[in-house]
């Protein structure tokens, strides 16, 4: 089994996607941004399954800025671009925060997720109902539990995650309130796509069955940088 990294639609979100061939994704998705946020701060949460819920913010609002803008209501576009601007100051302390120590990128935050098992998966009323077990635990953002109750079903599961560069979505953000501030909508809706396009995934294993490790631990694969990305005046 093996994990890839590769570009998606924001609209979609990760509730949508199974990480590769080799993943399919499980019974439900994973909990809110606010509760693995609020597990965390009470140490429960594993540090694969924290998400941003500023980072989630960020990208909703670039979506409904789109939207805003493909309505003709240009006032609502500007607001939701200037929240998403000053949030990303609140998103780069999170991201400070949840990589010190540890062996990440600070300019790729994770801001959704879902849990995905082996495609070889066999399903059976057992492990289905330790599945949903594990899933009912991360949605109320107890991943201590969830990995426990995960552990039972004996099958590889893995947490897909969403991540944003930090760095080209400010890049774009800047270019987009520029272009807002000059009326030039159409070039500031391509700018708000670009931020879209610039999300990348990638997959942490959570749990690797005995015997599995060789062929199902996670590739680290740098994101595709965006060479396109400018700031704006």
């Amino acid at each position: 089994m093996k994990t890839v990294m590769r570009n998606i639609a924001i609209a979609t979100f990760v509730t949508s996607l199974a990480a590769s061939s080799a993943l399919i994704p499980a019974v439900a998705s994973a909990a809110t941004n606010d509760q693995v946020t609020e597990a965390s701060k009470t140490g429960d949460a594993n540090p694969a399954l924290e998400l941003s819920g500023n980072g989630f913010k960020v990208m909703r609002d670039v979506r409904a800025a789109r939207v805003a803008i493909f309505n003709g209501d240009t006032k609502a576009a500007k607001k939701y671009v200037d929240d998403a601007v000053a949030t990303m100051s609140d998103v780069k302390t999170e991201s400070a925060k949840m990589t010190k120590g540890k062996d990440a990128d600070p300019n790729l935050i994770p801001i959704d997720g879902q849990l995905v098992v082996a495609d070889n998966f066999v399903s059976t009323p057992e492990k289905t109902a330790q599945i949903a077990k594990g899933n009912a635990a991360l949605k109320k953002g107890d991943s201590k539990t969830a990995i426990e109750e995960l552990k039972l079903a004996g099958v590889d599961i893995g947490f897909t995650r969403l991540l944003m560069p930090m760095k080209e979505t400010t890049a774009h953000l800047n270019v987009a309130n520029k272009m807002i501030g000059e009326e030039d909508f159409y070039e500031a809706n391509m700018a708000l796509k670009a931020a879209e396009d610039g999300m990348n995934v990638d997959t942490v294993m959570l749990i690797v069955q005995p015997g599995h490790a060789a062929k199902a631990a996670p590739a680290t694969t740098a994101p595709k940088s965006d060479s396109n990305a400018s700031s704006g005046g």
